[in-house]
């Protein structure tokens, strides 16, 4: 079972490709605690499709954050075209479901956050 939230921005719930790809973290990994690599979900961008409608078929526009993001994740600079027939990963992290709730899940103690 999977649970799926935005990277950056509002938790997003919604029809979600299955092919998730896993890409390579940066940063430094602290011998106490080992991060795993994030997974998201991926996309095929469709002919004749740009950056506004990629991201509006997943309501996903609406946010500069999430813009900004999928930017970044995909190794884009803005004014970017996209290609046709290209994988892009979208801000959206997918994780494994702990069976309890999205805070457990997620390590949130924050209880006004999700």
């Amino acid at each position: 079972m999977f649970l799926v939230r935005m990277v950056i921005g509002a938790l997003f719930v919604g029809a979600l490709q299955a092919n998730a790809q896993k890409p390579v973290t940066a940063g430094k990994q602290s011998a106490e605690k080992a991060v795993a690599p994030k997974t998201y979900v991926t996309t095929l961008a469709k002919a004749g499709e740009d950056l506004p409608a990629l991201l509006t078929r997943y309501g996903l526009y609406a946010y500069e954050c999430n813009r900004t993001q999928f930017l970044k994740l995909n190794n884009l600079k803005k004014g970017s075209a996209i290609k046709t027939a290209v994988t892009y990963k979208l801000p959206v992290e997918v994780v494994d479901y702990n069976g309890k709730s999205i805070r457990s899940t997620l390590n949130i103690d924050d209880w006004k956050v999700a």
